[in-house]
């Protein structure tokens, strides 16, 4: 839910729709699963819940997902953390620091950093021990429906803050900052084609730090070409 994975579901559930479908796959006569979601763990509003699987070659990619609108009783967490961002001071001091790290992109291990021409060419200008220290931004570029997790290195305070193009927008739907395991995630869904500027901050409940930003492009989804093509008659 929301780019983070939460366990395996209950398999192996046998659907006569299913196996009629789809036979003679190794697993037809069990192709069902099912998941037991504790909502009071979330924050209301809309999250993204998606699956992914791995095939008996040991290769693992997403089967869908799908928003989920979330309302329980009570609070919204994300409404307070909200509130503390809009409340913080910036720091003027240099004490707070962040700096956004690309963990994880997709579902495989494989990642790209990609980062503006600009920000490369005054580093470059930079004394070796400064040069990507502490970096204000972070160029990632994913094919849709892919998951990415941000981590962040920080120095001073204790809680990661997030939101938007500006501080009006809130981050992504669908995505989930951990703002005290200091981690971003997110698996955007159909229709967040385009480019999108997160930003970042380091808190410690009074001030927080200059912000890092983080830019994610997000081009269509691209598949590998049948060199044999079926041909039906």
């Amino acid at each position: 839910v929301d780019g983070v994975p939460l366990g395996h579901p209950t398999y192996n559930q046998y659907r006569a729709d299913l196996a009629a479908l789809f036979p003679d796959y190794n697993n037809s006569d069990g192709a069902a699963g099912f998941f037991q979601l504790d909502t009071t763990q979330f924050s209301n509003g809309m999250h993204n819940l998606s699956w992914s699987v791995t095939d008996n070659q040991g290769i693992v990619d997403g089967v869908g997902a799908r928003f989920i609108e979330i309302q329980n009783l009570g609070g919204s967490m994300a409404s307070q953390q909200n509130s503390l961002k809009l409340t913080a001071i910036e720091d003027t001091s240099g004490m707070l620091k962040i700096k956004a790290i690309l963990e994880e992109k997709g579902i495989h291990s494989s990642t790209i950093i990609l980062e503006p021409r600009a920000d490369r060419e005054k580093r470059s200008s930079l004394p070796s021990s400064l040069d990507t220290e502490w970096q204000k931004t972070l160029e990632i570029e994913i094919e849709e429906l892919e998951r990415i997790v941000v981590s962040f290195k920080t120095s001073g305070g204790d809680k990661v803050l997030g939101w938007g193009f500006d501080e009006s927008q809130e981050l992504p739907i669908g995505s989930k900052l951990d703002s005290l395991n200091q981690k971003f995630y997110w698996i955007p869904g159909p229709g967040f084609l385009g480019v999108h500027v997160l930003h970042f901050a380091m808190s410690d409940g009074t001030f927080r730090s200059q912000p890092v930003k983080v830019i994610v492009n997000i081009v269509p989804k691209t598949y590998p070409q049948n060199k044999n093509p079926k041909i039906v008659h």
